[in-house]
């Protein structure tokens, strides 16, 4: 089972050329694997070994050692991988991974900043310098409308209503959509000055440093 795991590894860098992390974590999986076969059986293990329940019993282990479900989907999907590989090498004949189903990974509830992390956060920037200016514009337009970088990278000065207490924009969306944003009342006047001091047309150029 060695011999087809380098064959494999030796697959995954020069013909898939997969990263070198990527590779790594492949290896790592299936060597747990195998290891844990070894354990179970007392001796080193070969192909015919690693059946269903050999590869059931090993997902139970992690659960056991404590693994969610993310690190053990992904080591499904190592061994699935594998064991693909040594069936069109015919390496082997039969693919015990395939009766085993990958577990349902719950997506993440996104993280919010709080009202008052936020305000600290507008108050870093200087506004007595250009490049502070500028980058207080951008945190003001990117909180206070909502919109997406990718739309502030294409706003343009001239797009923005800094010169009344209106305070809002046209953007340029997806499917090249039109739709709108407001800001706070003292946003006009950053605008303003942003646009006064460094003479720009538009936010593309000075996003550049920070994409």
């Amino acid at each position: 089972m060695i011999a087809a795991l380098k064959k494999y590894i030796l697959h995954l860098g020069v013909e898939r050329r997969v990263s070198e992390a990527t590779l790594r974590a492949y290896e790592a999986d299936i060597v747990q694997f195998l290891r844990h076969l070894e354990r179970e059986l007392g001796r080193k293990p070969n192909l015919r070994d690693a059946d269903s329940m050999a590869i059931r019993s090993f997902l139970a282990a992690l659960s056991r050692d404590g693994y969610n479900r993310r690190s053990i989907a992904r080591k499904i999907a190592s061994l699935r991988s594998f064991f693909s590989f040594c069936i069109r090498n015919r390496i082997c004949t039969d693919d015990p991974s395939r009766s085993i189903s990958i577990p349902r990974i719950g997506k993440a509830l996104p993280v919010f900043a709080s009202v008052p992390a936020m305000e600290r956060m507008m108050e870093l920037p200087r506004i007595d310098t250009q490049t502070g200016l500028r980058d207080r514009a951008v945190l003001e337009l990117l909180y206070g409308t909502g919109m997406r970088l990718s739309e502030l990278a294409g706003c343009r000065l001239d797009s923005c209503d800094y010169e009344t207490k209106k305070g809002c924009c046209r953007l340029q969306g997806k499917l090249q959509n039109s739709s709108g944003g407001t800001w706070r009342s003292d946003m006009a006047h950053l605008l303003e000055l942003s646009r006064v001091a460094g003479a720009m047309e538009n936010f593309s150029a000075i996003l550049s440093p920070i994409r």
